[in-house]
């Protein structure tokens, strides 16, 4: 008996590798996404820790220099801008990753119709070898019916 070859599996082998290849650069992308949100989370904290500090120092009553007050304001503006930055590094992120992601589901779609393809081929092939065994039998059938 014959063995199952699917013409089209060199084809498929590829499009399960590009399949790969996507989900590993999708998965690097949202490694850095990750990253990128955690550290904006670590610059909104640290703004946030500054400007507790600075109210308690004011409500503490203690003397504060001009210098302190002009530094803390340009590290407040300083940080606030980061964020700003952050942010905007973040949305420009998040549209690659939309990106790939619309990638990874297309590579997906061509394996998954290869695949459906090979199914279907397989199935006649298995109706195939069916119809022959079935026609072996028969004529067994007939020969020892005949003697």
């Amino acid at each position: 008996m014959k063995k199952f070859k699917f013409s089209l599996q060199n084809l498929l082998d590829l499009r399960a590798k590009q399949l790969e290849e996507k989900q590993i650069e999708f998965g690097k992308l949202q490694f850095v996404m990750k990253t990128l949100e955690t550290k904006l989370n670590e610059l909104e904290r640290e703004l946030k820790t500054s400007k507790e500090n600075f109210e308690e120092l004011i409500s503490s009553g203690k003397k504060i220099s001009v210098d302190f007050v002009n530094s803390n304001q340009r590290y407040t503006i300083q940080k606030e801008k980061d964020i700003t930055k952050q942010n905007e590094t973040i949305e420009e992120h998040k549209i690659k990753l939309e990106e790939k992601q619309q990638e990874m589901i297309e590579a997906l779609k061509a394996k998954t119709m290869l695949e459906k393809l090979k199914e279907k081929q397989y199935k006649i092939f298995l109706k195939t070898i069916e119809e022959i065994e079935r026609k072996e039998l028969d004529e067994i059938g007939l020969v020892k019916y005949t003697r």
